[in-house]
């Protein structure tokens, strides 16, 4: 039970900071993956190799993907 709590208040904190980080300025260009064919970038995979965008973390925040142990 007091695991549970743990990842309770975890995941909250969390959440809270991603959605202070989503409000500040030019914070809208990482909400979303990129999409390398409307911006044509087709080697964007090959430079950047692990992606990732605002609304991946919040997802995998929500879906307890992150594992909070040190």
């Amino acid at each position: 039970m007091f695991e549970q709590v743990k990842l309770d208040n975890w995941q909250k904190v969390a959440s809270k900071i991603l959605a202070h980080i989503s409000k500040l300025k030019g914070a809208y260009w990482f909400q979303e993956p990129v999409d390398t064919v409307k911006y044509n970038i087709l080697d964007y995979f090959d430079i950047v190799t692990k992606p990732m965008d605002l609304g991946t973390i919040r997802k995998k925040i929500a879906h307890n993907c992150y594992n909070n142990s040190p």
